[in-house]
């Protein structure tokens, strides 16, 4: 199989494309950052900067057969590592969306934010992050895309909450 992981550095993304590539899985990986290093220097597959076209990312797609999608989005999750100034790498999900709804996927996989749930939370990042989901099983439901939504606890964030349950462990 092969896994293609899109967004910046994320540890839930770091955790799971080495749990693919020690199951066999090909990985390959696209960010929009110019110079960030991947969550291991011994990362032995493709790395993908930069892509500015349909064509592009469609080539990279079938040069690599990719099977499974996964989103990261990190930069929603860990707002505090961050700031608020920086352009999101998660703004590149409505155009991910559109490339892949004519490619045949086994999954595609948001990896979300616990918050998304938090109904009592109502800030920009919290409907950012909403709006993701949103457009993920929209996509999904329109174009009969197969979509997994992982809403995840901060990890490095300075809100770190104690009643996130047994995922936050």
């Amino acid at each position: 199989m092969s896994d293609l992981f899109i967004g910046e550095w994320d540890c839930a993304g770091a955790h799971t494309a080495d749990r693919m590539i020690r199951e066999g899985h090909d990985v390959c990986w696209i960010t929009r950052h110019p110079d960030r290093t991947l969550w291991s220097s011994q990362f032995k597959g493709k790395i993908y900067r930069d892509i500015h076209s349909k064509d592009e990312f469609n080539r990279i797609l079938h040069s690599n057969s990719v099977e499974n999608v996964f989103f990261m989005t990190a930069d929603n999750r860990e707002r505090s590592l961050y700031g608020t100034q920086r352009q999101s790498e998660s703004d590149f999900l409505p155009i991910v969306m559109e490339y892949l709804k004519d490619y045949q996927l086994n999954s595609f996989v948001l990896f979300s934010s616990i918050e998304a749930d938090a109904v009592s939370i109502h800030t920009p990042a919290t409907a950012k992050i909403r709006n993701q989901e949103q457009m993920a099983e929209a996509y999904g439901k329109t174009y009969e895309m197969p979509v997994l939504i992982l809403r995840l606890p901060p990890v490095y964030s300075a809100r770190m909450r104690s009643d996130d349950g047994y995922i936050a462990w």
